[in-house]
């Protein structure tokens, strides 16, 4: 049987920390087709593109590596533009700040061949904090849990005993090239929730959208309060702008922190002892379910409460950008996307 070819996509923007292991793991791939990694730079201005063309010019053998300029240093350009310039069928995403396990690919590939069609199809994201100490590893906990808002569970660091699932979203995506055609691309109008918008397309044009919790690929997380706050508020910020565009709620968890924090400062105008009290018995709830997670984990106490501090961040970010985004439409946040 002769297996499709496939371009492994990967937006990079200041990754010179990790790039050298991922190049490393994808030339690693157990993946016996013809295979390409097509690297897409947003004018990085660390030793990213360094790298890149030094590992371009070592892969004499194996999988060939595209390098591809992104001037506009945004993900949904830079996924255009780098399936523009990839040969294979099938396009798989990887991004600069994780790392897939060596079967990563042929398992994408082999679902894909076995479910042709619209579909896309990804593993679970194994969270591990940028930095190991206490507020890293917190933060990283936090992601994972149900609380960080991961309604599809492919945050969970737990393995499920579930064959395929089918969800709303999942990380990044792996999909036959013709359904990039069929769908339009992905809405360069979107800075963040470009991935979701894209599945939302190809579901309403009666394709699917499959988790495979068996699959993992390792997952940075960001490991400061700052960089968290930041990543909540531009995330919420650009689902506020998919509303919009959409012009309904296309999942309830995307709705309900900006829900929450309007009916909390509806409370707080209206009676605010009991805005008050029960903001202060959400801090105690945070805490104790921190608690829980860290000693379910075996982590130290210390860590429950930057763990509750982030799960605060990532909802009032979330929240506050939600309602902007729903405000102010399309005007774009400023920033590029930063990995701290």
């Amino acid at each position: 049987m002769v297996m499709p070819s496939v371009s492994v996509v990967v937006p990079v923007y200041n990754e010179a920390r990790r790039l050298e292991a991922l190049i490393a793991s994808l030339r690693a791939q157990d993946y016996r087709g013809t295979t390409e990694l097509v690297f897409v730079d947003g004018d990085s201005t660390d030793e990213s593109m360094m790298i890149l063309q030094h590992a371009a010019a070592e892969a004499t053998t194996g999988p060939s590596i595209v390098i591809v300029h992104n001037p506009k240093r945004n993900i949904p350009t830079a996924m255009n533009l780098g399936i523009r310039a990839a040969t294979g069928e099938i396009i798989v995403r990887v991004d600069g700040h994780s790392l897939p396990s060596p079967n990563f690919v042929s398992a994408l590939v082999g679902y894909l061949v076995i479910h042709p069609g619209l579909q896309v199809v990804y593993g679970r994201l194994e969270v591990r904090p940028s930095y190991s100490n206490h507020t890293g590893n917190a933060l990283a906990a936090a992601f994972t849990h149900w609380l960080s808002g991961s309604g599809s569970g492919y945050r969970s660091n737990k393995i499920p005993e579930s064959a395929a699932i089918s969800v709303d979203t999942v990380p990044y995506g792996a999909f036959m090239r013709s359904t990039w055609t069929v769908v339009g691309g992905f809405d360069e109008n979107l800075l963040a929730s470009e991935d979701y918008d894209f599945m939302l397309r190809v579901r309403s044009a009666g394709g699917s959208v499959t988790l495979l919790p068996a699959l993992a690929i390792t997952y940075y997380a960001r490991s400061t309060f700052a960089a968290t706050w930041r990543n909540a508020l531009r995330a919420g910020f650009w689902v506020g702008v998919l509303l919009r565009k959409h012009r309904k709620v296309v999942s309830p968890r995307k709705i309900a922190p900006a829900a929450v924090l309007l009916g909390f400062i509806v409370i707080l105008f209206a009676r605010p002892a009991m805005a008050l009290s029960g903001l202060a018995l959400y801090g105690i709830l945070m805490y104790v379910l921190a608690c829980r997670h860290s000693m379910t984990d075996g982590r130290s106490l210390v860590e429950a409460l930057p763990e509750a501090l982030g799960w605060f961040l990532m909802h009032l970010g979330y929240a506050l950008g939600s309602l902007a985004g729903l405000v102010r439409g399309y005007r774009a946040m400023a920033g590029t996307e930063d990995r701290v």
